[in-house]
Protein backbone atom coordinates (compact mmCIF):
# COMPACT_ATOMS: atom_id res chain seq x y z
CA UNK A 1 0.00 0.00 0.00
CA UNK A 2 3.10 2.38 0.86
CA UNK A 3 4.59 1.55 -2.20
CA UNK A 4 1.42 2.61 -4.10
CA UNK A 5 1.05 5.63 -2.71
CA UNK A 6 4.73 6.67 -2.90
CA UNK A 7 3.59 6.19 -6.71
CA UNK A 8 0.50 8.45 -6.20
CA UNK A 9 3.43 10.83 -4.89
CA UNK A 10 5.77 10.54 -7.69
CA UNK A 11 3.15 11.33 -10.25
CA UNK A 12 2.09 14.04 -9.01
CA UNK A 13 5.59 15.70 -8.79
CA UNK A 14 5.97 14.38 -12.78
CA UNK A 15 3.07 16.13 -13.39
CA UNK A 16 3.49 18.92 -11.87
CA UNK A 17 7.57 19.24 -13.70
CA UNK A 18 5.71 18.53 -16.81
CA UNK A 19 3.39 21.41 -16.17
CA UNK A 20 6.23 23.70 -15.17
CA UNK A 21 8.12 23.51 -18.35
CA UNK A 22 4.70 23.83 -20.63
CA UNK A 23 3.33 26.45 -22.39
CA UNK A 24 1.66 29.14 -20.71
CA UNK A 25 -1.14 28.03 -20.65
CA UNK A 26 -0.32 25.74 -18.08
CA UNK A 27 0.68 28.46 -15.93
CA UNK A 28 -1.90 28.90 -12.60
CA UNK A 29 -3.76 32.45 -13.46
CA UNK A 30 -4.81 29.98 -16.97
CA UNK A 31 -5.96 27.27 -14.76
CA UNK A 32 -7.55 29.05 -12.45
CA UNK A 33 -9.28 31.16 -15.37
CA UNK A 34 -10.42 27.63 -17.05
CA UNK A 35 -11.93 26.28 -13.82
CA UNK A 36 -14.25 29.35 -13.19
CA UNK A 37 -15.12 29.10 -17.26
CA UNK A 38 -15.68 25.32 -16.76
CA UNK A 39 -17.77 25.16 -13.86
CA UNK A 40 -21.07 26.09 -13.08
CA UNK A 41 -21.29 29.97 -12.49
CA UNK A 42 -21.87 31.61 -9.30
CA UNK A 43 -25.84 31.68 -8.13
CA UNK A 44 -24.80 35.35 -7.54
CA UNK A 45 -24.32 36.29 -11.13
CA UNK A 46 -25.69 35.37 -14.46
CA UNK A 47 -24.01 32.39 -16.79
CA UNK A 48 -24.32 33.73 -20.10
CA UNK A 49 -22.61 37.84 -21.43
CA UNK A 50 -24.20 40.72 -19.57
CA UNK A 51 -24.77 41.95 -23.37
CA UNK A 52 -26.95 39.41 -24.26
CA UNK A 53 -29.22 39.50 -21.09
CA UNK A 54 -32.49 40.07 -21.54
CA UNK A 55 -34.32 43.05 -19.14
CA UNK A 56 -35.14 41.66 -15.62
CA UNK A 57 -38.78 40.70 -15.49
CA UNK A 58 -39.31 41.21 -12.11
CA UNK A 59 -39.39 45.07 -10.09
CA UNK A 60 -35.65 45.89 -9.92
CA UNK A 61 -34.22 46.56 -6.59
CA UNK A 62 -34.50 50.61 -5.60
CA UNK A 63 -32.05 52.49 -6.75
CA UNK A 64 -31.16 50.18 -9.21
CA UNK A 65 -31.56 51.47 -12.93
CA UNK A 66 -32.40 49.45 -15.85
CA UNK A 67 -30.96 48.83 -18.73
CA UNK A 68 -31.93 51.07 -21.50
CA UNK A 69 -32.85 49.49 -24.72
CA UNK A 70 -30.23 52.09 -27.35
CA UNK A 71 -27.60 53.90 -24.82
CA UNK A 72 -28.01 57.49 -25.72
CA UNK A 73 -25.23 59.22 -27.94
CA UNK A 74 -22.69 60.91 -25.38
CA UNK A 75 -19.94 63.32 -26.18
CA UNK A 76 -16.20 61.61 -25.50
CA UNK A 77 -15.20 62.38 -22.04
CA UNK A 78 -18.29 63.93 -20.86
CA UNK A 79 -19.60 63.18 -17.28
CA UNK A 80 -22.46 61.10 -16.64
CA UNK A 81 -23.27 62.60 -13.09
CA UNK A 82 -21.42 62.41 -9.35
CA UNK A 83 -21.18 59.97 -7.18
CA UNK A 84 -20.81 60.25 -3.19
CA UNK A 85 -19.05 57.15 -2.06
CA UNK A 86 -20.34 54.83 0.57
CA UNK A 87 -18.54 52.77 3.50
CA UNK A 88 -16.94 49.28 1.84
CA UNK A 89 -17.68 50.44 -1.73
CA UNK A 90 -14.87 49.94 -4.72
CA UNK A 91 -14.27 51.28 -8.00
CA UNK A 92 -15.26 47.84 -9.34
CA UNK A 93 -18.71 47.98 -7.75
CA UNK A 94 -19.34 51.58 -8.57
CA UNK A 95 -18.61 51.24 -12.30
CA UNK A 96 -20.85 48.09 -12.25
CA UNK A 97 -23.43 50.15 -10.94
CA UNK A 98 -23.48 52.49 -13.70
CA UNK A 99 -22.08 50.08 -16.94
CA UNK A 100 -18.41 52.40 -16.82
CA UNK A 101 -14.76 50.70 -16.62
CA UNK A 102 -13.55 51.65 -12.99
CA UNK A 103 -10.16 53.01 -15.01
CA UNK A 104 -11.44 55.02 -16.80
CA UNK A 105 -13.68 56.47 -13.25
CA UNK A 106 -10.08 56.59 -11.65
CA UNK A 107 -8.44 58.77 -14.40
CA UNK A 108 -11.52 60.94 -14.37
CA UNK A 109 -10.80 61.60 -10.84
CA UNK A 110 -6.70 61.12 -10.53
CA UNK A 111 -7.35 58.51 -8.24
CA UNK A 112 -4.42 55.02 -7.89
CA UNK A 113 -6.96 52.15 -9.44
CA UNK A 114 -5.56 50.13 -6.22
CA UNK A 115 -5.49 52.53 -3.88
CA UNK A 116 -9.07 52.29 -1.35
CA UNK A 117 -11.74 54.52 -1.47
CA UNK A 118 -13.10 57.59 1.47
CA UNK A 119 -16.78 57.29 2.45
CA UNK A 120 -18.00 60.39 1.14
CA UNK A 121 -15.65 60.94 -1.26
CA UNK A 122 -17.13 62.59 -4.10
CA UNK A 123 -16.79 60.48 -7.58
CA UNK A 124 -16.96 61.70 -11.01
CA UNK A 125 -18.50 59.57 -13.24
CA UNK A 126 -17.31 59.65 -16.75
CA UNK A 127 -19.58 58.21 -20.16
CA UNK A 128 -16.33 55.31 -20.68
CA UNK A 129 -18.98 52.61 -21.08
CA UNK A 130 -17.78 49.12 -20.25
CA UNK A 131 -18.04 46.60 -22.29
CA UNK A 132 -18.08 43.12 -20.65
CA UNK A 133 -19.40 43.68 -17.37
CA UNK A 134 -17.05 41.45 -14.53
CA UNK A 135 -19.50 39.75 -12.15
CA UNK A 136 -18.80 41.02 -8.75
CA UNK A 137 -20.28 43.33 -6.13
CA UNK A 138 -22.47 45.89 -7.04
CA UNK A 139 -23.12 48.93 -5.64
CA UNK A 140 -26.17 51.25 -5.15
CA UNK A 141 -26.78 53.46 -8.22
CA UNK A 142 -27.28 57.26 -7.49
CA UNK A 143 -28.12 58.42 -10.62
CA UNK A 144 -29.63 57.40 -14.09
CA UNK A 145 -26.37 55.52 -16.69
CA UNK A 146 -27.19 55.48 -20.24
CA UNK A 147 -25.01 52.24 -20.02
CA UNK A 148 -25.92 48.48 -19.40
CA UNK A 149 -24.54 48.34 -15.88
CA UNK A 150 -25.88 44.93 -13.75
CA UNK A 151 -29.81 45.27 -13.05
CA UNK A 152 -29.14 43.53 -9.58
CA UNK A 153 -27.04 43.91 -6.26
CA UNK A 154 -25.12 41.09 -5.88
CA UNK A 155 -24.14 42.72 -2.38
CA UNK A 156 -24.51 45.80 -0.39
CA UNK A 157 -21.65 46.85 2.11
CA UNK A 158 -22.78 46.79 5.74
CA UNK A 159 -21.61 45.65 9.32
CA UNK A 160 -20.02 42.92 9.92
CA UNK A 161 -21.75 39.93 12.16
CA UNK A 162 -20.02 39.12 15.31
CA UNK A 163 -17.88 35.98 14.46
CA UNK A 164 -14.66 34.71 16.63
CA UNK A 165 -12.06 36.03 15.03
CA UNK A 166 -8.94 35.80 17.11
CA UNK A 167 -5.59 33.38 16.90
CA UNK A 168 -7.43 30.52 18.93
CA UNK A 169 -10.71 31.00 16.53
CA UNK A 170 -8.86 30.82 13.17
CA UNK A 171 -5.74 28.36 13.99
CA UNK A 172 -2.30 28.51 13.10
CA UNK A 173 -1.94 28.87 9.60
CA UNK A 174 -1.71 25.39 7.80
CA UNK A 175 1.20 26.20 5.52
CA UNK A 176 3.61 29.21 7.39
CA UNK A 177 6.03 30.23 5.08
CA UNK A 178 8.91 31.72 7.31
CA UNK A 179 11.53 32.55 4.80
CA UNK A 180 11.46 34.33 2.58
CA UNK A 181 9.16 36.86 3.90
CA UNK A 182 6.45 39.08 1.67
CA UNK A 183 8.02 41.94 -0.11
CA UNK A 184 11.94 39.96 -0.25
CA UNK A 185 13.71 40.61 -3.70
CA UNK A 186 15.20 36.99 -3.80
CA UNK A 187 17.83 35.71 -6.39
CA UNK A 188 18.40 32.00 -7.63
CA UNK A 189 18.29 29.29 -5.43
CA UNK A 190 16.02 30.80 -3.27
CA UNK A 191 15.67 29.01 0.09
CA UNK A 192 12.54 28.49 1.13
CA UNK A 193 11.14 27.15 4.69
CA UNK A 194 8.73 27.47 7.25
CA UNK A 195 6.45 24.73 8.82
CA UNK A 196 3.00 22.63 7.93
CA UNK A 197 0.18 20.89 9.32
CA UNK A 198 0.46 16.91 8.19
CA UNK A 199 0.28 16.16 4.50
CA UNK A 200 -0.19 12.86 2.65
CA UNK A 201 3.01 11.03 3.19
CA UNK A 202 4.47 14.49 4.59
CA UNK A 203 5.00 16.22 0.63
CA UNK A 204 4.41 19.49 -0.30
CA UNK A 205 5.09 21.23 -3.45
CA UNK A 206 6.83 24.56 -3.54
CA UNK A 207 6.77 26.29 -6.58
CA UNK A 208 8.19 29.68 -8.18
CA UNK A 209 5.85 31.89 -10.28
CA UNK A 210 6.85 34.74 -12.63
CA UNK A 211 4.94 38.44 -13.54
CA UNK A 212 2.77 36.77 -15.65
CA UNK A 213 2.11 33.90 -13.72
CA UNK A 214 3.84 30.94 -15.63
CA UNK A 215 5.56 28.47 -13.40
CA UNK A 216 9.07 28.87 -13.55
CA UNK A 217 10.22 25.67 -10.78
CA UNK A 218 8.53 23.28 -9.02
CA UNK A 219 10.35 21.25 -6.09
CA UNK A 220 8.95 18.26 -3.89
CA UNK A 221 9.96 19.05 -0.47
CA UNK A 222 9.36 16.86 2.99
CA UNK A 223 7.94 17.95 6.11
CA UNK A 224 10.48 16.63 8.29
CA UNK A 225 8.28 15.41 11.04
CA UNK A 226 6.50 11.91 11.86
CA UNK A 227 3.59 10.88 9.79
CA UNK A 228 0.86 13.01 10.95
CA UNK A 229 2.71 15.66 12.67
CA UNK A 230 3.05 19.16 12.06
CA UNK A 231 6.91 20.03 11.37
CA UNK A 232 9.67 22.34 9.47
CA UNK A 233 9.88 21.94 6.00
CA UNK A 234 12.89 23.52 3.52
CA UNK A 235 14.52 23.49 -0.14
CA UNK A 236 16.84 25.62 -1.97
CA UNK A 237 14.37 26.36 -5.14
CA UNK A 238 16.40 27.49 -8.51
CA UNK A 239 14.84 29.55 -11.21
CA UNK A 240 15.46 31.79 -14.35
CA UNK A 241 14.47 35.22 -15.29
CA UNK A 242 16.01 37.47 -17.50
CA UNK A 243 14.83 40.93 -15.97
CA UNK A 244 13.60 41.83 -12.64
CA UNK A 245 10.30 41.54 -11.99
CA UNK A 246 7.24 40.39 -9.52
CA UNK A 247 6.82 37.18 -8.30
CA UNK A 248 5.39 35.01 -6.45
CA UNK A 249 6.39 31.70 -4.17
CA UNK A 250 3.84 28.98 -3.34
CA UNK A 251 3.57 26.14 -1.04
CA UNK A 252 0.75 23.63 -1.18
CA UNK A 253 -0.10 20.10 -0.06
CA UNK A 254 -2.32 18.09 -2.74
CA UNK A 255 -4.92 14.85 -2.44
CA UNK A 256 -3.94 11.24 -2.93
CA UNK A 257 -7.42 10.67 -3.95
CA UNK A 258 -7.51 13.43 -6.49
CA UNK A 259 -4.72 15.21 -7.23
CA UNK A 260 -6.45 18.72 -6.37
CA UNK A 261 -4.93 20.87 -3.98
CA UNK A 262 -6.05 20.49 -0.16
CA UNK A 263 -4.27 23.78 1.06
CA UNK A 264 -1.84 26.38 -0.40
CA UNK A 265 -0.30 29.32 0.88
CA UNK A 266 2.07 31.89 -0.89
CA UNK A 267 4.29 35.09 -0.27
CA UNK A 268 4.91 37.68 -3.26
CA UNK A 269 8.33 38.70 -3.77
CA UNK A 270 10.30 40.00 -6.42
CA UNK A 271 12.64 38.20 -8.55
CA UNK A 272 15.64 39.50 -9.46
CA UNK A 273 17.59 38.34 -12.97
CA UNK A 274 21.46 39.31 -10.57
CA UNK A 275 22.77 40.95 -7.82
CA UNK A 276 22.57 40.74 -4.29
CA UNK A 277 18.69 39.49 -2.60
CA UNK A 278 16.86 41.51 0.17
CA UNK A 279 15.45 39.18 2.35
CA UNK A 280 12.45 40.09 5.31
CA UNK A 281 11.48 37.75 7.62
CA UNK A 282 7.74 35.83 7.67
CA UNK A 283 6.06 36.36 11.20
CA UNK A 284 3.70 33.38 12.77
CA UNK A 285 -0.26 34.38 11.75
CA UNK A 286 -3.42 32.93 12.11
CA UNK A 287 -4.80 30.56 8.88
CA UNK A 288 -5.77 33.60 6.27
CA UNK A 289 -8.69 31.97 5.13
CA UNK A 290 -10.27 29.89 8.06
CA UNK A 291 -13.45 27.74 7.22
CA UNK A 292 -15.77 27.41 9.87
CA UNK A 293 -18.62 25.22 8.08
CA UNK A 294 -18.93 22.90 7.37
CA UNK A 295 -16.74 21.06 9.47
CA UNK A 296 -14.16 18.74 9.07
CA UNK A 297 -15.49 15.40 7.93
CA UNK A 298 -19.23 16.84 7.72
CA UNK A 299 -22.04 15.14 5.78
CA UNK A 300 -23.64 17.76 2.98
CA UNK A 301 -27.21 16.65 1.60
CA UNK A 302 -30.06 18.78 -0.96
CA UNK A 303 -27.41 20.29 -3.03
CA UNK A 304 -26.71 22.86 -1.59
CA UNK A 305 -23.38 23.42 0.49
CA UNK A 306 -23.38 26.32 3.04
CA UNK A 307 -20.16 27.53 3.55
CA UNK A 308 -18.83 30.33 6.53
CA UNK A 309 -15.50 31.27 7.67
CA UNK A 310 -13.12 33.95 8.10
CA UNK A 311 -10.55 35.72 5.98
CA UNK A 312 -7.94 38.30 6.17
CA UNK A 313 -8.60 41.16 3.05
CA UNK A 314 -8.61 39.65 -0.40
CA UNK A 315 -8.78 42.12 -3.47
CA UNK A 316 -12.55 43.25 -4.03
CA UNK A 317 -13.23 41.01 -0.98
CA UNK A 318 -14.17 38.54 -2.81
CA UNK A 319 -13.43 34.86 -2.57
CA UNK A 320 -13.89 32.06 -4.99
CA UNK A 321 -15.76 28.68 -3.92
CA UNK A 322 -15.19 25.34 -5.31
CA UNK A 323 -17.08 21.67 -4.08
CA UNK A 324 -14.54 18.76 -5.32
CA UNK A 325 -15.61 15.15 -5.60
CA UNK A 326 -14.20 12.23 -5.91
CA UNK A 327 -11.95 12.01 -8.56
CA UNK A 328 -13.00 11.48 -12.29
CA UNK A 329 -10.80 11.50 -15.41
CA UNK A 330 -10.69 14.60 -17.93
CA UNK A 331 -8.60 17.97 -18.37
CA UNK A 332 -6.28 19.01 -15.30
CA UNK A 333 -7.99 21.25 -13.00
CA UNK A 334 -5.38 22.66 -10.73
CA UNK A 335 -7.91 23.15 -7.89
CA UNK A 336 -10.18 19.93 -8.31
CA UNK A 337 -7.39 18.11 -9.79
CA UNK A 338 -9.58 17.47 -12.80
CA UNK A 339 -12.20 19.46 -14.90
CA UNK A 340 -15.18 16.67 -13.92
CA UNK A 341 -14.12 16.44 -10.75
CA UNK A 342 -15.07 20.06 -10.13
CA UNK A 343 -19.21 19.97 -8.59
CA UNK A 344 -19.68 22.77 -8.40
CA UNK A 345 -18.50 26.95 -8.37
CA UNK A 346 -19.19 29.75 -6.72
CA UNK A 347 -18.52 33.17 -4.51
CA UNK A 348 -18.08 34.40 -0.97
CA UNK A 349 -17.93 37.86 0.18
CA UNK A 350 -15.68 39.24 3.09
CA UNK A 351 -18.07 41.31 5.28
CA UNK A 352 -15.54 43.82 6.61
CA UNK A 353 -16.34 46.55 8.91
CA UNK A 354 -13.50 48.58 6.94
CA UNK A 355 -11.57 48.47 3.79
CA UNK A 356 -8.66 46.79 3.92
CA UNK A 357 -9.77 44.51 6.97
CA UNK A 358 -10.21 41.03 7.54
CA UNK A 359 -14.15 39.79 8.49
CA UNK A 360 -16.06 37.35 8.18
CA UNK A 361 -18.01 35.28 5.10
CA UNK A 362 -20.42 33.07 3.89
CA UNK A 363 -21.49 31.42 0.47
CA UNK A 364 -24.41 29.30 -0.63
CA UNK A 365 -22.91 27.01 -3.78
CA UNK A 366 -24.67 24.54 -5.10
CA UNK A 367 -23.70 21.07 -6.64
CA UNK A 368 -24.62 17.72 -8.06
CA UNK A 369 -24.28 14.22 -7.00
CA UNK A 370 -25.77 10.78 -8.15
CA UNK A 371 -24.79 8.91 -5.09
CA UNK A 372 -23.05 9.42 -1.50
CA UNK A 373 -19.32 10.29 -2.37
CA UNK A 374 -16.05 12.01 -1.11
CA UNK A 375 -16.06 15.48 -1.38
CA UNK A 376 -13.90 18.74 -0.40
CA UNK A 377 -15.07 22.13 0.05
CA UNK A 378 -12.93 24.58 -1.01
CA UNK A 379 -12.35 28.54 -0.55
CA UNK A 380 -9.36 30.66 -2.19
CA UNK A 381 -7.76 33.79 -3.48
CA UNK A 382 -6.74 34.67 -6.74
CA UNK A 383 -4.43 37.37 -7.62
CA UNK A 384 -5.56 40.85 -9.64
CA UNK A 385 -2.13 40.88 -11.06
CA UNK A 386 -2.22 37.36 -12.90
CA UNK A 387 -5.43 35.29 -11.74
CA UNK A 388 -2.89 32.40 -9.45
CA UNK A 389 -4.04 31.43 -6.42
CA UNK A 390 -2.81 33.26 -3.59
CA UNK A 391 -4.39 31.14 -0.63
CA UNK A 392 -6.13 28.19 -0.71
CA UNK A 393 -8.15 26.44 2.25
CA UNK A 394 -10.16 23.28 2.30
CA UNK A 395 -12.19 20.74 4.08
CA UNK A 396 -13.14 17.30 3.48
CA UNK A 397 -16.90 16.77 3.46
CA UNK A 398 -19.11 13.57 2.51
CA UNK A 399 -21.76 14.59 -0.63
CA UNK A 400 -25.03 13.68 -0.71
CA UNK A 401 -27.81 14.36 -3.66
Amino acid sequence: MKTMHRKIALSLVLLLTVSACGPRVDRVGTSVAATLTALPQPTQAPTQPLSTLPPPTNTPEPGIPQEPPTPTPLTPGAILGQHTVQPGETLFCIGRAYGVHPTAIAEANRLDPNAPLTPGQALQIPAAPWAEVAPGPVCAAQFQSPFPGLPFVTYTPGPAPTLASGPEARGVEAILILEPGAGSAVTSAVHVAGEANPAFEQSLVVQISDAEGKFLSTTAVQIAAEAGQRGPFSADVPFHVLSDQPGRISVYAASARDGGLTHLASVEVTLLAAGSPSLRAGQPHPEQIAIFAPTLLATLSGGVARITGFSDYVFESQLGVAICGEGGSGEPDFICGTKDNALGMGTAFVNSPDAGQPGPFAAEVKYTVQAQTPGRVVVFDASPRDGGVTHLASVEVTLRP
